[in-house]
Parts: structure tokens; sequence; C-alpha cells
């Protein structure tokens, strides 16, 4: 351990050193600094920003003795939507689903294709009509050779009975078609009845008449079925 040398000139040194009190009678640091500027908090000290107090913000009333408020546009959420719209709006795509699908057969039941030619062929024969009225009626002294106009009716007629020629053998094959699956479908529905008829006859035959008694064991209890006789008490077919 040390020890300090017994000097008298040493020692009358330190006795003259006055006494240093490391005791603190001054304030709290906190309570020195709450009077001065505020300073950001030190990252080592303990207290934080979110525990000081917050600037409170004060709404002044308006006239009326209302607090004044931001105005802002009510706009409507358009997610949101009542039940009767939704039900509406579901009826309104069955009906059209059910007038498509009506459309489609009755198109199919035309021909088809061959409709959609003809009336591809009819719209754009009013189309070169109109057309061509239009360009009359801006050359007014212009006139259509009339041997001309008597070709066009002709082409036009010529395809027009070209087309029909064609829409009657489809239909003439349909029809025909349609009468071979009817008479199938009524063969079909003949040949069933009759196997029904086979069944039903086989199920409704009478069983062959049992004997009351077993040759055997001379018991009465036996089983009578539609081809043979059995005994319940030795098992022994009573029919040999």
């Amino acid at each position: 351990m040390f020890q300090l040398p017994h000097d008298d000139s040493i020692r009358h040194g330190i006795q003259d050193i006055p006494s240093i009190n490391f005791t603190s009678t001054s304030l709290p640091l906190e309570a020195q600094t709450s009077g001065s500027k505020s300073h950001p908090s030190h990252p080592v000290s303990k207290e934080s920003d979110n525990s000081r107090a917050a600037p409170q913000l004060i709404l002044r009333p308006d006239e009326n003795g209302r607090a004044q408020t931001g105005k802002r546009i009510f706009r409507p959420n358009p997610l949101l939507q009542k039940p009767e719209d939704a039900r509406d709006r579901r009826r309104n795509l069955f009906i059209k689903k059910v007038q498509n699908s009506r459309e489609e057969k009755i198109m199919e039941a035309r021909g088809g294709e061959d409709e959609m030619m003809r009336l591809i062929f009819l719209s754009e024969q009013n189309r070169w009509e109109t057309n061509q009225e239009r360009a009359a009626r801006t050359v007014s002294s212009w006139s259509f050779p009339s041997n001309e106009i008597q070709e066009s009716h002709q082409v036009i007629d010529a395809q027009a009975h070209q087309l029909k020629v064609v829409l009657d053998s489809d239909m003439a094959m349909a029809d025909a078609m349609a009468d071979i699956e009817e008479r199938e479908l009524q063969e079909i529905v003949k040949h069933l009845d009759s196997e029904q008829e086979e069944t039903h006859d086989s199920f409704t035959t009478q069983p062959h008449q049992a004997p009351e008694f077993c040759p055997s064991c001379g018991s009465d209890e036996i089983f009578q079925g539609y081809s043979e006789s059995l005994c319940f008490n030795c098992g022994r077919n009573c029919d040999n």
C-alpha cells in the first residue's frame, strides 16, 4: 500500500491545501436551463423529444360561434352501391344475355352464315344506291344510261336468284336431316318399349307349384321360388 513520506514540509504543504467539497449545492440542471432558450436534447440524455409538450393548435370561432374547419368537396365512394342498383344491374345483364342467345338461335335457324352473307349483300346494295343518289344530286346534268340500268338490275336479279337457290337447298337438306333424326328417334323408342314389355312379362310369369310337404323330412316349411322349391328344415330340393 502506498504511504506518504514522513516529511514535515510535505505534511505542512498538504495541510495548506484547502479542502474541496464535491457536493454541489447548485440548483438542478433542469431548473437552471428552464429560463434559458431550449436546445435539442443530447443523444445520451434520458429525456426524449416526444416527452416535451407539443404546441397546441387553437381554432378561433367564426361569427356564428363555430370553429373554422377546412372545406373539402364530398365525393361519393364509387365502390359502394345500393342493393337495388346491384339487383338492377344483374337483371339487365341477364336480360341482355337472354336476348343475345335468342338472336343467335334465330340466326342459326335462318341459316347462320348464309343469312349473314345475305344481310351483308343487302346492306352493301343499299349503301351503293344511296351513294349513287347522292352523286346524282350533285351532278344534275348527268344521266345514267338506260341500258346500264337494265344490266345492273339483271345482275342483281341473277345474284338474288342464286342466293335464293342456295338457301332453298340448305333448307331442304335441313328438313331431310330432321326427318331422318325423327325416324331414328321413333325406332329407338319402339325398341325400348319392346324390351320393357319383355322384362315385364318375365317378371309376371307364375312360378311353378311346389309340394306342400318335404318328401324327406315331412316338414311343411318350404320356400317356393320361380325355378325350384327348398325345405327350410333339411335344405333339400323338394322338386326332385
